[in-house]
C-alpha cells in the first residue's frame, strides 16, 4: 500500500492515517530519510516536518531564513550528491529524481499563513493533504498559487486550431500584443452606487456563488499567440478573442454603471476584453447603447479551453460534501477556492511563475466575471423592477422593506436557499452578515 503524505514530529509520526508514535531511525540524515520513505510512496507525496525536526535536519525554520536565496544551501547540497535533485530550499521544497517519487517537503510551521489545508491537530492536517491528494489526483505542495497553476496545466487544454488538430496552448506570451497600460476592473462601490430607490429602509447583498470560477468555465480566450489588426473592419471581431482598443459609447441609464466597466470620460478610447465587447454588443442589439467601434485590436481564435479544469474543480468541491468531518471538507473547499483564485491572479505577472504568463486570459476572467453579474442585475431590474444600489465585485445589494434577506430577495435571482448544502455554481447566496440600515 503506498503512502500519499507524511508527517513527522518529535513526539509521532504518521504515515497517511497511520499514527505509528515512534520516529524512524537516523533523522539527522535527511537523504537517507527521503530514500527510505519513498520505498512506501507512489509517484508523488508530501512529507511535513514539524520545526524541531526540520532544524535537526537543516531546513529552515524561520520567515527569514526560508525567504533567503538557498539554491546552495547544505540540505540541497547533500541531497544533490545523493542522487536528487532540488531547486531550494524554504518553506517548501521539492525533491525529485529520475525513476524516484517526487517528494514536496514542507515545514509545517512555515506554511501555516498560507495552506488552507493546515490543522492545529497533526491527524487533521495529514488528513486533509490525504483527502485532497485523492480527489485531485495531485499532491498539495507549495502556496496556493503554485498549486492552481500546476492543476490548469494537469488539465492539458489543446483546443483544436483551423486545420481541426489538437494544439497546446501556448502558457506564457511576453510578446508586445497585450497593451502595457490595459486592464480590466471588478464592479465596486467606488465605481457606482446607484441612487436609493423607495424600496424599504434595509439592504441586503447576494454574492454570485464562486463566481470566478464560473467565470472561467465560459470565458473566450486565445489560446495561442495574439497578432495585431490596425484596422479592423465594423464586422470583424466574431469569433476572435484579445484585447480591442474601442471608442467607449456614451451610456444613459443611472441605474446601472456602465458596462464596459469604470467610470469614463465621453469618447474615451480604452482596451477591453472579449467579454466586455460580447456585452456591449448584446446592448447595442437591444437598442440602449451604441456599437462600441473597434480602433485596433490583437486578437487570435476564441476558444473556450477551461472547462475540462473547471469541471475537475466542481468535482473536487462536491466530492468534499460527502465528507463526514467539517474540517476536511472546510478544508477541501477552501483549497479549491484559494488555488483557483490566486492561480488566476499569478497568470498577470511574468516575474511568479517562470512557465505561465497571460495578462489577456487574466483580465478576460476579471472582465466575464463583472459581466455575468452586470447582466444578473440588468434582468433582475427589467424581471422584477429592482435596481441595485450597489456593486462589490460579486456581490450584488438591493434595499428592500423586509429585513430578512431571503425574504427580500428579488425573485428572478436564483438564490440558494437550502441552508443545509452547499450553493451551486451559478447560484446566489446570501452574503455573511447583510446590512440592515436605514437607507439615507
Amino acid at each position: 500500500m503506498t503512502i500519499k503524505v507524511a508527517l513527522i514530529s518529535t513526539k509521532v509520526t504518521f504515515f497517511d492515517d497511520r499514527c505509528t508514535g515512534t520516529l524512524p531511525r537516523h533523522t539527522t540524515d535527511f537523504p537517507d530519510l527521503l530514500n527510505r520513505l519513498i520505498t512506501a510512496m507512489g509517484s508523488e507525496g508530501v512529507l511535513i516536518l514539524t520545526a524541531p525536526v526540520a532544524k535537526s535536519l537543516g531546513f529552515p525554520t524561520t520567515p527569514e531564513e526560508a525567504e533567503q536565496d538557498n539554491t546552495e544551501h547544505e540540505l540541497a547540497v547533500a541531497a544533490r550528491a545523493a542522487g536528487w535533485s532540488v531547486n531550494r530550499i524554504g518553506a517548501w521544497s521539492t525533491f525529485h529524481a529520475r525513476k524516484r517519487p517526487t517528494v514536496h517537503v514542507a515545514v509545517r510551521e512555515l506554511v501555516a499563513d498560507d495552506c488552507p489545508l493546515w490543522a492545529r491537530q497533526s491527524g487533521d492536517m495529514v488528513r486533509a493533504f490525504r483527502i485532497w491528494h485523492h480527489l485531485t489526483g495531485r499532491a498539495w505542495a507549495g502556496a496556493p498559487g503554485r498549486v492552481g497553476l500546476e492543476f490548469l496545466r494537469s488539465c492539458d487544454p489543446r483546443p483544436r486550431d483551423e486545420h481541426n488538430r489538437p494544439r497546446p496552448v501556448l502558457w506564457r506570451f511576453d510578446g508586445g500584443p497585450a497593451p502595457d497600460k490595459a486592464y480590466e476592473l471588478p464592479l465596486s462601490p467606488g465605481m457606482w452606487q446607484g441612487e436609493p430607490p423607495d424600496a424599504g429602509p434595509h439592504v441586503h447583498g447576494y454574492d454570485l456563488t464562486r463566481a470566478g470560477i464560473a467565470a472561467t468555465n465560459v470565458v473566450e480566450v486565445a489560446p495561442w499567440e495574439l497578432r495585431y489588426v490596425p484596422k479592423p473592419s465594423p464586422d470583424y471581431r466574431p469569433g476572435t478573442a484579445g484585447w480591442f482598443r474601442i471608442e467607449v459609447p456614451p451610456w444613459n441609464r443611472p441605474e446601472m454603471p456602465h458596462p464596459a466597466g469604470y467610470a469614463h470620460n465621453r469618447d474615451e478610447l480604452r482596451w477591453v476584453t472579449t467579454p466586455t465587447i460580447l456585452l456591449l454588443e448584446e446592448l447595442a442589439a437591444e437598442g440602449v447603447i451604441d456599437k462600441p467601434r473597434i480602433i485596433e485590436a490583437y486578437v487570435g481564435p476564441a476558444k473556450r479551453i477551461f472547462r475540462n479544469y473547471t469541471e475537475r474543480l466542481s468535482h473536487v468541491f462536491y466530492e468534499a460534501e460527502n465528507l463526514r468531518s467539517k474540517t476536511d471538507r472546510e478544508a477541501i473547499q477552501n483549497g479549491v477556492k484559494m488555488s483557483a483564485e490566486q492561480a488566476w491572479g499569478r497568470l498577470n505577472s511574468p516575474e511568479i511563475s517562470d512557465w505561465a504568463y497571460r495578462r489577456d486570459w487574466h483580465y478576460a476572467g476579471i472582465a466575464q466575471k463583472r459581466c455575468t453579474v452586470w447582466r444578473r442585475a440588468w434582468l433582475v431590474g427589467h424581471v422584477d423592477n429592482r435596481w441595485p444600489v450597489r456593486f462589490d465585485d460579486d456581490r450584488i445589494d438591493y434595499l428592500a422593506a423586509s429585513p430578512y434577506p431571503m425574504q427580500a430577495c428579488p425573485a428572478s435571482l436564483p438564490l440558494h436557499r437550502d441552508i443545509r448544502s452547499t450553493p451551486r455554481l451559478g447560484s446566489f447566496h446570501i452574503a455573511g452578515n447583510p446590512k440592515q440600515v436605514i437607507a439615507a
